[in-house]
């Protein structure tokens, strides 16, 4: 487990000068967005039927923006976030250690909330996603035709999430020294640097969650910058100049999902939103929706992962050496020219083609060496067990060739002294008490 330093001690990493207390600035514009008015007239209710049956959709639509934006959301995927399995990070040890990253980020309630989704509910609520007028820290949006507005103010207050700190990276913060701190590497490498490589497991955890569920990312195994911000702000939980502003970066993320080419995540915040709102549909309406079920982020996935084996967590000393071999293969990578969009492949997200290609090979041969490592300690799993079978066969075939020996021994003994019986009768007959005579004896009859 990493432990956080003396606040005293702790060089501070970034400038002093920026107050971190200030107000929420303005969310980023993504030019789009109308004013909703309070009281619709009956001809725009005709337009939104007009409208609606126009584009074919299954919500309400108001405006042809809306409807065009519907359409660009439709033909893009839902990513399927991850939950983590409480229970089975209690039997690895590190439950508390989880829960207590979470909670420094104000992350733990959202965590436990169920990760399930509706397809419909989630493309309507980013085909009318708009800035609200007056309030640039917060958006308005539509579910299930009810229309609502959410600030930090209410993430802070329904989920518990920080509503102040930081909201973007600093560039006077040192990200080599931050990854440092979380892998004795010194090459922290935006492209290049991946989740495998830190040492401590809860953290490996916290951070495919923060990914995945809270980052709204489809497939996830890169150390970006901005999750480096959030990744120093739990290891020094004591310095409040590094904490995060996640309500105000969820909010931001939200603003920025529609206008964006790949995967729609954060299905399950917006189910969860539906529910505070009190707004969800009916249950015969939702057995009608497309449920999006979550990955379970459990021993399993972490025993596939490398990181887990028959339950118990893999030390970081045992597994360093192949994070060693992997990240000397990806340097060598890059030094020939890198992959992804450097090396003209499409960007993930745009297509299933791209996203197949944009995983790295890094990724492929950590999960073949793991793989071969599964394979051959089954063979030697059974190669022991046949060993035994055959060790059980011989012990079986000597106890049984010892008892017929025995069995052998003791008939014979029994015959001869049965012989020894035989002869003392014969020959005391036949010399009486004067046996045995100084003369010849007559030779004795056969014995059966």
């Amino acid at each position: 487990m990493v432990r956080s330093k003396n606040a005293e001690n702790q060089p501070i990493r970034r400038s002093s000068t920026r107050n971190q207390e200030a107000a929420n600035p303005p969310l980023p514009a993504v030019g789009r967005g109308r004013t909703k008015t309070t009281a619709p007239s009956s001809s725009r209710v005709n337009t939104s039927a007009i409208l609606t049956t126009r584009y074919n959709a299954p919500f309400q639509i108001h405006t042809e923006e809306e409807g065009d934006l519907y359409l660009s959301i439709k033909e893009r995927e839902m990513v399927i976030p991850f939950q983590i399995d409480f229970d089975d990070m209690e039997s690895l040890g590190i439950k508390d250690e989880v829960e207590r990253y979470l909670d420094i980020l104000g992350l733990l309630a959202l965590s436990k909330v169920s990760h399930h989704s509706y397809d419909e509910i989630t493309r309507e609520f980013f085909s009318t996603l708009k800035p609200v007028s007056g309030s640039p820290t917060s958006i308005s949006f539509r579910i299930n035709n009810t229309s609502h507005t959410l600030s930090v103010e209410d993430l802070v207050e329904m989920f518990g999430m920080r509503g102040t700190g930081l909201m973007d990276w600093d560039q006077n913060f040192d990200q080599v020294e931050i990854w440092r701190e979380l892998t004795d590497h010194d090459d922290y490498r935006t492209r290049g640097s991946k989740i495998n490589e830190i040492k401590d497991i809860a953290i490996v955890v916290f951070l495919k969650w923060f990914g995945h569920s809270f980052g709204g990312r489809s497939e996830y195994s890169k150390v970006a910058k901005s999750d480096l911000l959030a990744l120093n702000a739990i290891l020094h939980p004591e310095i409040e100049a590094y904490q995060v502003n996640t309500a105000y970066r969820l909010l931001k993320r939200l603003r920025e999902v529609p206008t964006e080419l790949s995967k729609i995540g954060y299905g399950f915040i917006i189910r969860a939103l539906a529910e505070k709102y009190n707004c969800m549909p009916t249950a015969s309406t939702l057995a009608t929706f497309e449920t999006i079920l979550a990955r379970s982020l459990n021993i399993n996935h972490l025993d596939v992962a490398g990181f887990v084996k028959k339950g118990r967590v893999i030390p970081y000393n045992r597994r360093v050496r192949l994070v060693a071999r992997t990240r000397r293969e990806a340097v060598a990578r890059e030094e020939e020219g890198g992959e992804g969009r450097r090396a003209g492949k499409e960007p993930a997200g745009t297509s299933q083609a791209g996203e197949a290609a944009h995983v790295s090979v890094f990724d492929q041969r950590f999960s073949e060496l793991v793989e071969q490592n599964r394979t051959g300690w089954e063979q030697n799993r059974v190669g022991w067990e046949t060993n035994q079978k055959l060790l059980e066969d011989i012990r079986r075939e000597q106890h049984v060739g010892l008892a017929q020996l025995q069995w052998r021994q003791d008939r014979m003994r029994a015959r001869l002294n049965r012989q020894e019986d035989f002869l003392r009768g014969y020959f005391n007959a036949a010399g009486g008490e004067r046996y045995p005579s100084p003369e010849p004896s007559p030779d004795p009859p056969a014995f059966d």
